[in-house]
């Protein structure tokens, strides 16, 4: 019997995008059958209020390429935004919220995913709201550099050391939140060090002098390292993929589209005797 022929690199980077490709069709299937629903229903009204809400929660209004506008005030685009979601919640290094809230949320996810940036700005804001910010559910961030990996091109591991370094100084998520507000196009060669000095300079309290100091440490690359493993064991194919569960002995991979996610959260927390 001949043994299969072992994947190529060009292989596994083409099956990697056709992934993701088929995550953004499903994406967007899903979000069109919203709006059939909503206008069988009758409800076109309250559908137009919740798109406004959902362009304010997002980051105010974009560009042509889908990079937040700066607003008055605002040293970078989105800051203001990043910062009015995350205000006044708990962050110890790599996790958002109570440590000891009943559900923990797993994101995978690599700064340069255009998935990524979609679910940050879309359905990430409402989840903050509705189940962090209330103490009900702490999100923890594991950085992939799935774009270098997979699909080709550089700046996924450069911006991973530096939001590890970030999180050192437990701002890793108002880094990670205001890069997607101004994501560029992955593998273009935007992701510099200038670049994320910049968006560094949009996060109060984060030190970029520090950021530099530790990006490189062998905490961070053993973190990385951790992701990955993690990653592979729980049989990530994209990004970003999501595990949760109320504890992390039960942690197990959501399955569905991202406009499920928050009924699988209010399903765990019942599971934990929890009112959602």
């Amino acid at each position: 019997m001949s043994t299969p022929a072992k994947p190529t690199k060009a292989d596994r980077k083409a099956q990697a995008r056709e992934d993701r490709l088929a995550r953004e069709r499903e994406e967007a299937a899903a979000a069109a059958r919203k709006r059939r629903l909503g206008i069988l229903g009758g409800v076109l009204a309250l559908a137009a209020v919740v798109v406004v809400v959902a362009i304010i929660i997002s980051g105010g209004s974009s560009s042509s390429t889908g990079v937040a506008k700066k607003q008055p005030g605002e040293s970078v685009p989105g800051q203001k935004d990043v910062a009015s979601m995350l205000a006044g919640i708990p962050q110890t290094d790599r996790t958002l919220g109570d440590p000891k809230a009943p559900v923990t949320v797993v994101e995978f996810a690599d700064l340069q995913c255009p998935v990524c940036k979609d679910f940050s700005n879309t359905y990430f804001p409402p989840i903050v709201r509705d189940f962090v910010k209330t103490g009900k559910v702490k999100v923890e961030f594991r950085n992939l550099t799935f774009i270098d990996d997979n699909v080709g091109g550089t700046g996924s591991l450069q911006a991973a050391h530096v939001a590890a370094a970030a999180g050192m100084q437990n701002k890793l998520w108002n880094f990670v939140e205001l890069f997607y507000k101004n994501q560029g196009e992955e593998g273009s060669g935007y992701i510099t060090d200038a670049f994320m000095k910049n968006i560094a300079g949009g996060v109060a309290g984060l030190s970029w002098s520090q950021v530099l100091a530790h990006r490189d440490d062998a905490a961070v690359t053993q973190q990385l390292g951790e992701a990955n493993t993690a990653f592979s064991r729980y049989g990530g194919t994209g990004t970003p993929t999501f595990l949760l569960g109320t504890s992390a002995a039960n942690l197990k991979k959501f399955g569905g589209s991202y406009t499920d996610l928050s009924k699988a959260i209010t399903a765990e927390l019942q599971k934990a005797g929890v009112a959602a």
